[in-house]
């Protein structure tokens, strides 16, 4: 056998850093529409995907990420990662990624800018064991997220560091913010800003250079970034004021709190435009340096503001498949060329051995053109080890789940057994015709050669691929006690009957009864 890897890497991109504090708000101005397109439906896909993604498999999500993506995990005690590999790493070391789509709210959890997004975090932290605790924080480049920053909310803060005097001062930056601007106070606003800070909101057209061009905002009501009647958000699940931080856990002898987010609504008497989310960087004193503004994505639509936003990263970016798939090599097996996807030596040597118990039986090569493997925690894999469909196999295991020693010289059986019975479907899709199919059928006295009107074990098909890998192991294998039982001598006559030749003289057998074990749990495929 033959393996050529092939590895491609996307071109480098430009961060953009920064320590910031985020309040999630509410707005209420019309837009002009004139010059802008709406970015809602590609941005909301982009965020299931990645949920749906991180959902099936950490490694899935690797390609959202830009190549230089910076991780930041301050807030959570597990620092910083700088490179695309090593954020999926700390990503599957300290999340629990199993419920990744419930975590995350149906609606109204993401917030959009032309240069990122803001949302419910697609996963949970173990220490915080219920939704509603974590919110990411996006910056998107060309090829994905650029940086990434998780904050926490106000109530786990609490409860984990009930003595960090600096959750009071973000609580109440939090509660000056809203109320400045909610009462249009522009008294208040040196108390909160620099001199210097900036403010932007991309999707408005506003963008303010000074802290006395940011008060004019806050005193101007008819201001598209202008805030009225807005209130903090009170979470559901009794998990308290939408209020989040991000700071270092070593609160002793750190500055102060470097992200503090508010959940909160807005009405200008129709409830429009709705949620806005407020990016605050602070200085080291705790005063805010620069302010980037976030539009809930579902009020966009709502309040009639979807054609109404800029170009952004949604429509730079193309939304990866949910699950990973990377062409990892061509296998020269018997004659063939089989492309291999998500595979490893290890899972080469399998499929390679499985072709050489073919040869070795002296049938013919069954006809694959593609063999790919998954781990078994992505939806295709649910409740299977493996799947055929005409020339391609989709394999629910990884290398982990394959080797025996540490020089995977030798195989687990249960892997064996799976690769062996899906390519007994890929030859049976060439070398079968129906009326062998009809024959073998009726002769083990079943009812369908292939339905899916009848259970797994009642099909023809299934008793045949399952048979295959039984007489073509090189160790005792059963058949599946999903099917019926036959004896040795039947189990021979079917196999002659579906191949036109007798079992191999490896083929194992021992009469059913008692003694029959249960297929293992990896060997439930189809």
């Amino acid at each position: 056998m033959s393996s050529t890897r092939e590895q491609a890497r996307r071109p480098r991109r430009a961060l953009v850093a920064g320590l910031c504090a985020v309040v999630l708000v509410g707005c209420a101005a019309p837009l002009d529409a004139s010059t802008r397109t709406a970015p809602t439906d590609r941005a909301e896909q982009w965020a299931t995907a990645y949920a749906s993604a991180l959902r099936q498999g950490v490694f899935n999500v690797r390609r959202f990420y830009d190549e230089e993506a910076v991780l930041d995990l301050t807030a959570l005690g597990r620092g910083t990662a700088s490179e695309r590999d090593e954020d999926v790493r700390l990503i599957g070391s300290a999340f629990d990624v199993r419920d990744a789509d419930a975590s995350r709210d149906a609606a109204g959890e993401l917030y959009l800018a032309a240069t990122g997004a803001l949302e419910q975090a697609a996963f949970m932290d173990q220490a915080f064991q219920a939704p509603h605790q974590l919110v990411s924080i996006e910056e998107m480049s060309a090829t994905g997220i650029a940086r990434q920053t998780l904050a926490v909310s106000e109530l786990a803060w609490r409860s984990a560091r009930a003595d960090d005097p600096r959750i009071l001062a973000a609580h109440k930056l939090a509660l000056a913010w809203a109320a400045a601007w909610r009462n249009g106070s522009t008294a208040d606003i040196p108390a909160l800003y620099r001199a210097d800070a900036t403010l932007r909101d991309e999707l408005v057209g506003v963008e303010a250079a000074s802290g006395t061009a940011i008060a004019s905002l806050v005193g101007d009501r008819a201001s598209p970034v202008a805030l009225p009647g807005f209130e903090i958000t009170t979470m559901p699940d009794l998990a308290g004021p939408a209020v989040y931080v991000v700071g270092s856990i070593e609160w002793a002898s750190a500055d102060p709190m470097s992200q503090v987010v508010v959940i909160g609504s807005a009405n200008d008497g129709a409830a429009c435009p709705g949620g806005v989310a407020a990016v605050l960087n602070l200085d080291g004193a705790g005063n805010i340096a620069r302010e980037q503004r976030y539009h809930r994505a579902g009020d966009l639509a709502r309040c009639g503001l979807a054609g109404a936003a800029p170009r952004g990263w949604w429509n730079a970016l193309t939304i990866p498949a949910v699950v990973a798939v990377d062409p990892t090599g061509v296998l020269d097996v018997s004659g063939q060329q089989v492309a291999m996807f998500n595979s490893s030596p290890a899972l080469d040597g399998l499929v390679a051995w499985a072709y050489g118990r073919f040869a070795a039986a002296k049938l013919p090569p069954p006809a694959v053109s593609r063999v790919t493997f998954y781990e078994p925690t992505v939806d295709l894999c649910r409740g299977v080890a493996g799947l055929a469909a005409g020339d391609e196999l989709s394999m629910c295991f990884t290398a982990q789940r394959v080797c025996v020693n540490e020089s995977c010289s030798v195989f687990e059986p249960s892997a064996k057994g799976v690769m062996l019975h899906e390519l007994g479907h890929a030859w049976m899709s060439t070398h079968t015709k129906r009326a062998v199919g009809e024959a073998f059928t009726e002769q083990a006295g079943l009812a369908r050669w292939a339905s899916s009107d009848v259970p797994w074990g009642e099909r023809g098909v299934e008793l045949a691929a399952d048979l295959m890998a039984w007489a073509l192991m090189d160790t005792a294998r059963p058949l599946s006690r999903k099917l019926p039982a036959y004896s040795c001598e039947q189990l021979a006559a079917l196999y002659e009957t579906l191949t036109s030749t007798p079992p191999p003289a490896s083929a194992a057998c021992a009469d059913p009864g008692t003694e029959q074990a249960e297929a293992p749990a990896t060997d439930r495929s189809r």
